[in-house]
């Protein structure tokens, strides 16, 4: 637990998230987030940045003891039922929401549960134990939670009514309300906010600290009070040092820190109270380090996980023969060395290091107010379930500060009393008590435990679902496909086997469409070629611009200007204009066959040519290459000097590497409501990149740019989104541009040189269009790429079906109305219609019996054929289809097939361990088309015999030719 511990925190901690998806200051487990998190919140808690903590929390207490005056004093012989407990838990909420927020709850004014928020922390306090104790409960949420029926469902949200959502709600109407001032702050939202928190990070993290600070704090207080008030002779000699001190003393009321730590029992008290019950006794697993470890001579494997049981340690030897005894004494009468041990093992209630906790001196600070405000307890026991308390009513020392105040030290001579009554059952929260600390209890009996409560969640889930949410199915609708699971057994499915599910979902049911209940909504998945013919024939009522349109949005972070422009008739209800219609109409006219994009190849083509020379920068001798690394960063390149010129904004090193994390984090950016928390870096290197390119149009950059980029800042410009919204949104189109092309690459190349047949057959093809020139210097070999498009059939058969094999593209559309599919299937409104290519790809009806075979000549025709099953050229669904198909296909076919056709003209590939194994491709981003490999492939790049003096000279030719891999594009 100390600095630069290797021991790191386990899962159990991301049972503490409020989000399953947003990381806090307590459930963060990468060490350098929690670090940077604890740097900007500390001085909000340790009084660096607020210097009136103090005078906030006895303002507090104030209040809380003119209420308990006022609403509880007994008259002689009738004593008034009072829960001492609630009124505690009262005290803690008002300091700590008082401290963070600036302003109290109001617990004590209104003397009940303001915003239900005790009872929320009550009732979720079980549910976060049981997850806590069963990581793949809490794994199961983060998944469920990435969907947005289940987040609605299960995360709170400042829109909701009760429980923590209520919370949020209050605490973004102070964010909200907050006016930014130089000055010092005065409460932990203006600290934290001042240091560079996000107002989304704040909310999270304000959360957390009223939930963390308020229930172990009442816990605290409550256990120390119990423990004195229940043993007369440690009540009596602290009744005696508090009198001594209100006589002979200068204390004010209420008592100040320093007055309260010259108190050398009360302190005492104190110190045994948190010992004989801390107020956190959870085991806050750390995992081993994974060399493993040795702790006291036992040996620690690497990855084992390490509990720290504070109820143990606080038992520990150090503190006599009698720890389980309540004995304050102990902390006076050992030696200075005895009493730093013992003090040094008691501090770990509050943790160590550098998860040790930040409000631990307000939590001191409150117990040693508290604790004193109630010396003059005299307490009796009936027997009945009750015990009666007399609490002197103070007298004799005026605060300046509250003038009004009836409240005076006590008068010894006075016979004046407060008599309390105090049911012992509430007056601690025995149960959450028991469920955070309790020792007792087996292993089986806690899972026996969980179970319970699992299932018993997902009968009311499901009774609640069933019966106000389940949306109903038309009879004239796909077919329903059952889940063994009821209510979560599809989300469950796609979850784990992503885009595998539909495939398994295929192969059991041979639907041509169907349809998945999703709680409140529906999908319809199209299997078949023909429906999905029919999908694209009606554009506007099942719709992509809104899909797209949200993607955008999302990723891009665009202003709410930006967004209102592009969601104006965003789908073309009113005509053909707008900004989704107009952007569109740019990028189509720009990539389109023809000089606009024969520019843009041939600055490619340089390019890649130029990166291809220096791999045999030191004559015939071979160089090794990380094949899916080298990849990305020459197609990267090569790709954006082409759409951006000169000045391309790629050029640094440090926006390349930018975009490359964002791409990484798009995921979290998609499904989270705080991507600036959960997401730091990739949101971080969003912003990077999209300054860039701010810098780029401001300076008129893309002028020099292609016809691309050009006809894109145009159509902005005339839409009037503003120059900040063209950057971010460039940050978006550059994905679109990069991120299937380099992966694409890097599988052309594996393929073709794991099967030595088709590199041969490919080679053959290509040698058969390069024109050999006798020079001064030696031979000049010319390739022109548009003869190799021309003419080379087996290369363009293996590139469809590599294609065919690696990409798993989902495309959606959005019903904008109840509409007949093919006057067989009822599709309605606000539904979800996705058609999975990798459904169609694993098709053995569609492709025959050798579907999972790579098949390099199973595209081409007539001689050259060798597939007994003639491929439907419609189910290569590749770059989409009908309107929404790729505009920039042109320019990504020829950039890959240049790319490839340039490596096995001038090299063979040898990987190092000599075997070509595929990577998995499970990380594959939600945004790509063509998966992208886990794990990178080192190989051995040697120059092909013979072409040591060769000079190469790769070109492209002015063409119209449509080259025809999507089936919109074929003409045969």
């Amino acid at each position: 637990m100390s600095t630069g511990s290797r021991y790191k925190r386990a899962t159990w901690f991301d049972a503490l998230r409020i989000d399953p998806h947003v990381t806090n200051i307590v459930s963060e487990t990468d060490p350098t987030a929690h670090n940077r998190l604890r740097y900007i919140m500390s001085a909000g808690y340790v009084g660096k940045d607020i210097q009136d903590t103090q005078p906030a929390i006895d303002d507090v207490v104030v209040t809380w003891i003119q209420r308990l005056e006022k609403q509880w004093s007994s008259i002689p012989g009738q004593a008034r039922d009072f829960d001492i407990g609630k009124r505690i838990q009262f005290l803690a909420v008002d300091i700590t929401t008082k401290l963070c927020l600036g302003e109290s709850f109001g617990c004590i004014e209104e003397d009940r549960d303001q915003h239900a928020f005790l009872e929320t922390v009550k009732n979720a306090t079980p549910i976060s134990l049981q997850l806590s104790l069963f990581p793949e409960l809490t794994k199961m949420m983060y998944h469920l939670t990435k969907l947005p029926p289940f987040r609605r469902l299960l995360v709170p949200s400042a829109k909701d009514k009760g429980g923590i959502g209520t919370v949020m709600g209050v605490i973004k109407k102070v964010i909200s309300k907050r006016n930014r001032s130089e000055g010092t702050p005065q409460y932990m939202l203006e600290s934290f906010l001042s240091r560079g928190l996000s107002k989304e990070q704040a909310e999270t993290e304000l959360v957390v600290s009223l939930v963390a600070g308020s229930d172990t704090t009442s816990t605290a207080v409550q256990a120390t009070l119990l423990s004195i008030i229940t043993n007369p002779r440690v009540y009596q000699k602290l009744q005696d040092e508090v009198d001594d001190a209100i006589t002979y003393g200068n204390i004010t009321v209420p008592i100040q820190e320093g007055e309260a730590r010259k108190l050398p029992y009360l302190q005492a008290c104190i110190q045994e109270g948190l010992r004989i019950h801390p107020p956190l006794a959870q085991l806050r697993d750390r995992v081993a380090p994974s060399e493993g470890d040795y702790i006291h001579g036992y040996r620690i494997p690497g990855g084992t996980l390490v509990g720290f049981n504070s109820w143990g340690t606080q038992r520990d030897p150090i503190y006599g023969d009698d720890p389980s005894i309540f004995r304050p004494e102990r902390w006076l009468e050992n030696d200075e060395i005895k009493i730093k041990q013992m003090k040094r093992t008691c501090d770990l209630v509050f943790g160590h290091g550098p998860t040790k906790c930040l409000g631990s001196n307000i939590a001191g600070m409150i117990l040693n107010k508290a604790i004193f405000e109630f010396d003059t307890l005299r307490v009796r026991w009936p027997g009945k379930g009750f015990f009666e308390t007399e609490a002197q009513l103070i007298k004799g020392c005026k605060r300046p500060k509250h003038p009004d105040s009836v409240f005076r030290r006590y008068d010894p001579s006075s016979n004046q009393r407060l008599v309390i009554r105090a049911d012992p059952i509430s007056r601690l929260p025995v149960s959450s008590i028991r469920s955070r600390s309790s020792p007792v209890g087996s292993q089986k009996h806690r899972m026996k435990e969980a179970i319970w409560i699992s299932l018993a969640i997902v009968a009311v889930s499901s009774w609640l679902f069933n019966r106000f949410l389940a949306v109903k199915q038309d009879r004239q609708e796909p077919p329903l496909v059952p889940s063994k699971i009821p209510l979560f057994g599809h989300l469950i499915g796609l979850v784990m086997r992503k885009n595998d599910y539909y495939v398994d979902l295929r192969r059991k049911h041979s639907l041509p469409i169907y349809t998945l209940p999703m709680l409140a909504s529906k999908l319809y998945v199209v299997n078949s070629i023909d429906l999905i013919s029919s999908v694209q024939r009606l554009p506007k009522i099942l719709a992509f611009p809104p899909i797209e349109a949200k993607f955008a949005m999302t990723i891009c972070a665009s202003s709410k200007d930006g967004n209102e422009i592009i969601a104006n008739n965003l789908n073309g209800e009113e005509g053909d204009w707008g900004y989704s219609h107009d952007a569109y109409k740019s990028m189509h006219s720009a990539l389109a066959p023809g000089p606009g994009l024969d520019g843009m190849n041939r600055i490619m083509i340089q390019n890649i040519a130029h990166s291809l020379n220096q791999l045999r920068a030191q004559g015939d001798q071979s160089l090794n290459i990380r094949l899916a690394e080298w990849s990305r960063h020459e197609i990267t390149m090569a790709t954006t000097n082409s759409v951006y010129g000169r000045c391309n904004p790629f050029k640094d090193p440090n926006i390349e590497n930018a975009f490359w994390e964002f791409e990484k984090g798009l995921v979290m950016i998609l499904i989270n409501r705080l991507p600036s928390l959960t997401a730091r870096k990739a949101c971080r290197a969003r912003d990077l990149v999209g300054d860039a390119f701010r810098h780029y149009f401001e300076a008129k950059h893309h002028e020099y740019g292609s016809t691309l980029v050009q006809n894109r800042y145009n159509t902005s410009i005339q839409n009037k989104v503003s120059v900040g919204d063209i950057a971010r949104f460039e940050v978006g189109n550059t994905v679109a541009v990069l991120v299937n092309t380099a992966p694409a690459v890097f599988w052309m190349l594996f393929y073709l040189y794991s099967n030595p047949l088709a590199l041969q057959e490919c080679r053959d093809e290509v040698e058969s269009v390069v024109s050999d020139t006798n020079e001064t210097n030696g031979m000049r070999k010319t390739v022109n790429i548009t003869s190799v498009k021309q003419n080379c059939p087996i290369l363009t058969s293996t590139f469809q079906e590599v294609l065919r094999q690696r990409t798993l593209g989902t495309q959606v559309r959005q019903v904008m109305q109840d509409t007949m599919l093919d006057g067989r299937y009822l599709l309605k409104k606000d539904a979800t219609v996705i058609m999975p290519s990798l459904v169609m790809h694993t098709d053995p009806a569609v492709w025959g019996p050798d579907v999972s075979e790579f098949n390099h000549k199973r595209f081409t025709k007539g001689k050259n054929s060798q597939s007994s099953h003639k491929p439907n050229p419609k189910a290569l669904r590749v770059f989409g289809g009908g309107t929404t198909l790729c505009p920039g296909r042109h320019f990504a076919t020829t950039e890959i097939l240049a790319t490839v056709v340039m490596f096995i003209l001038r090299y063979d590939l040898f990987p190092l361990d000599d075997r070509w194994t595929p990577p998995k491709t499970e990380k594959t981003n939600i945004a790509a088309v063509v998966m992208e490999p886990d794990t990178d492939i080192t190989v051995r790049v040697v120059p092909r015999e013979g072409t040591a003096d060769c000079e190469w000279d790769f070109k492209l030719a002015d063409s119209t030719m449509v080259f025809g891999v999507a089936a919109e594009d074929r003409h045969d």
